[in-house]
């Protein structure tokens, strides 16, 4: 799997995919688009995290981490420039076997 950009400056948007880490009663991750309800559970990060590249890829919107604590992470994914309608991507983080994010 290549790199996952990552990029810390603010926060998700209606549309964008949320991947949150859940470690109560076990560790297990959720994804769901804003303002949306979870879409797919699983305990398995990389699996989170490879559903929601595929999605935010296919849909021009942004990945965002969190551990449901507010603070969010935006991984790169693809999001449309509004002055050119051109895909975007940004910062230089990896998400890691566990899919916790590093950057």
């Amino acid at each position: 799997m290549k790199p996952i950009t990552v990029d810390e400056r603010s926060s998700p948007q209606d549309g964008d995919v949320v991947v949150t880490r859940h470690a109560h009663a076990g560790v297990h991750y959720t994804v769901r688009q804003l303002p949306g309800i979870v879409q797919f559970s699983t305990t398995v990060g990389e699996e989170a995290v490879r559903l929601a590249i595929g999605f935010a890829e296919k849909h021009t919107v942004n990945i965002w981490c969190t551990d449901g604590g507010g603070t969010y992470r935006r991984l790169g994914a693809r999001k449309r420039s509004s002055s050119t309608g051109a895909p975007v991507r940004q910062g230089d983080g990896v998400v890691s076997k566990d899919g916790d994010v590093n950057g």
